[in-house]
């Protein structure tokens, strides 16, 4: 025997087949109301604010994922950028070389010989 919480039959027991395999889906209402009217009314406030209860964790759930992901693309954005910042340097600094080897005259480039 079990007993039904939803809007439509509220604290309404009926029968039912356990462990079916079919899809029969087979029950059988009990007309004899054993569940007193406090009951009734507690217990269907009391599964409304559970279900309440559940979108609010599913809302909840939904956006710390989203959060996580936009933090994890932060630090990929943050990544990149250092790796940038870091060869902008190595540039500078092999140009800084360069120009400096050309101005003493260090320069080890090979200058054509004419005959």
């Amino acid at each position: 025997m079990q007993t039904s919480w939803s809007e439509h039959n509220p604290a309404r027991r009926f029968w039912s087949r356990p462990y079916h395999d079919d899809a029969s889906n087979f029950f059988r209402w009990r007309d004899r109301e054993d569940v007193d009217i406090r009951s009734k009314y507690v217990i269907l406030r009391l599964a409304k604010r559970i279900k309440e209860l559940e979108e609010v964790l599913a809302s909840y759930e939904s956006r710390v994922e989203s959060n996580q992901v936009m933090m994890k693309e932060k630090k990929k954005s943050k990544c990149c950028k250092l790796k940038l910042i870091v060869l902008i340097i190595i540039v500078c600094f092999l140009f800084l070389i360069l120009t400096k080897n050309v101005k003493d005259g260090s320069c080890m480039c090979v200058q054509p010989q004419f005959p």
